[in-house]
């Protein structure tokens, strides 16, 4: 089974053979693969919110589950830098797949920054709802950049 879906596939099929068809240029697998990632993602973070490129203080375009975070990190840190991802986590209640995707979108557009710390002084829950990246590393608390 693949890793992509099948949107991917069929946008990678339409580049590879309208690059082929209608420019009369031979294209490589590669480019075309390429050019359908490069446009599945960009779908893919539309759809998920991804926010505005502006790096200083609130961002102005965001979707909703990012003002969502926003205000409870505010909420929960009262004015603190390092705010503690379980706390926001538990305050939201969200799905981990959705918690999670968010926090990778808002740390590839570097409006936060993840922090590790000593697990040991966080319980079995709290560590439960920490965060642990696609490498395996553990962070515990989460500031927002630009403020």
């Amino acid at each position: 089974m693949s890793a992509y879906p099948i949107g991917f596939w069929s946008a990678w099929t339409a580049i590879f053979d309208w690059t082929q068809t209608r420019t009369g240029l031979t294209s490589s697998r590669n480019a075309a693969m390429r050019e359908a990632l490069a446009g599945w993602l960009a779908e893919r973070e539309r759809d998920r919110g991804v926010l505005s490129a502006a790096r200083s203080g609130e961002p102005r375009a965001r979707s909703r589950d990012a003002q969502r975070f926003y205000e409870a990190y505010r909420a929960i840190g009262q004015g603190r830098d390092f705010v503690r991802i379980h706390r926001i986590r538990e305050a939201l209640g969200w799905p981990r797949e959705d918690f999670d995707g968010l926090l990778d979108t808002l740390a590839a557009a570097y409006h936060i920054e993840l922090h590790g710390g000593n697990p040991g002084s966080l319980s079995p829950e709290q560590l439960e709802g920490s965060y642990r990246d696609a490498h395996g590393r553990l962070y515990l608390t989460v500031s927002w950049r630009g403020e």
